[in-house]
């Protein structure tokens, strides 16, 4: 996956294995130190956010929920990144 041209939220680097989970209710797959891997979060992922070592999303720009919560716990994120996810990379 490519997220490179994506606008981040924070000035820090994040890493660790990436994680796509795409419905709140699989969040028991999600482990410590991953990146979380999503569409969009709201208030229901906050539990996983909190152990995320990153979040992408498809979905959102610099002032949506994933962006502000994870500038909140001060950790990485790439709301809605222009490649990776769209016009040619892969889709969730």
């Amino acid at each position: 996956m490519n997220i490179e041209w994506a606008k981040a939220v924070g000035e820090m680097i994040g890493q660790g294995k990436a994680r796509v989970i795409l419905d709140v209710h699989k969040i028991d797959e999600f482990q410590a130190g991953e990146v979380l891997v999503t569409n969009k979060t709201d208030p229901d992922w906050e539990p996983i956010m909190k152990k995320a070592s990153a979040i992408v999303t498809n979905q959102g720009g610099r002032a949506c929920h994933a962006a502000i919560i994870a500038w909140e716990m001060g950790i990485p994120a790439h709301p809605g990144p222009r490649s990776g996810f769209g016009s040619g990379g892969p889709h969730l």
